[in-house]
């Protein structure tokens, strides 16, 4: 009987001694801590500074009121189309969400169109012919842009720039009588919209359309001493065009 319980008692005492020795052997194990999780931050593809170039179409509309010595209201109306190219400087600041930015561009056109005056007695639509001639245009503009991943549609507006002429042929039929050239109000305003992509973080193309307006002013319509001068001219233009244009970002 002593004998059998000794055993049992050794028995029990390994089963204790090998179970420490485990767990002991688990204590001293070292625990690999686990990976931190790395988040990308977003790539910014529209942000910073950047130059590029611009080209496209315009057309619009050149009108007049004009008061003549004998009191007959004058209103020529005339249509201008043609090409301009340009260049172009901005920069933006990107949220994940947003882009707000400031873009100058200054262009030369040859937006261009021919007509005449009317007088409300019934002349004849010939008579004095007149050209209006935009030969450069630029704006200044702020943007607001929501991008969806490359592709950023946008809204614009600001101040407009136009270097406008008219010339009028004083005389019917132009048979070399004096001329006279008015100069249209230079500042207006501009509104409109486009959508930019980005082809890399250094490069993007754009197409946008803009409106812009120049109020009208009062000039002197006087061609010679020896004719009478009018009350007043007031000229206004109006300009709309689709523009195509790739941008390059630098630091």
């Amino acid at each position: 009987m002593r004998l059998r319980l000794l055993g049992t008692v050794a028995a029990a005492a390994g089963f204790i001694a090998i179970t420490a020795s485990v767990q002991a052997a688990d204590i001293a194990k070292p625990v690999k801590p686990a990976a931190p999780v790395v988040v990308k931050a977003p790539v910014l593809l529209f942000q910073g500074h950047y130059f590029g170039v611009v080209g496209g179409y315009g057309w619009g509309a050149t009108s007049a009121d004009s008061i003549t010595p004998s009191g007959f209201v004058i209103t020529p109306d005339i249509r201008s189309k043609g090409w301009l190219a340009g260049i172009t400087i901005g920069s933006n600041w990107q949220s994940p969400n947003h882009v707000f930015g400031v873009e100058a561009d200054y262009s030369w056109a040859n937006i261009h169109g021919t007509g005449a005056w009317r007088e409300n007695e019934g002349n004849e639509p010939g008579l004095n012919p007149w050209d209006s001639t935009t030969r450069a245009f630029g704006t200044l503009r702020v943007r607001w842009g929501h991008p969806f991943g490359t592709v950023m549609p946008y809204l614009t507006g600001g101040l407009a720039y136009q270097r406008t002429t008219v010339l009028w042929d004083y005389e019917n039929g132009g048979d070399g009588d004096p001329d006279r050239t008015f100069r249209l109000s230079p500042w207006g305003w501009t509104v409109g919209v486009g959508l930019e992509v980005a082809h890399s973080p250094k490069v993007s193309w754009k197409v946008e359309y803009l409106y812009a307006a120049f109020p009208s002013r009062n000039t002197d319509a006087q061609f010679s001493d020896d004719t009478p001068p009018y009350r007043g001219v007031k000229f206004a233009n109006n300009v709309q065009m689709v523009r195509f244009g790739v941008n390059f970002r630098f630091p």
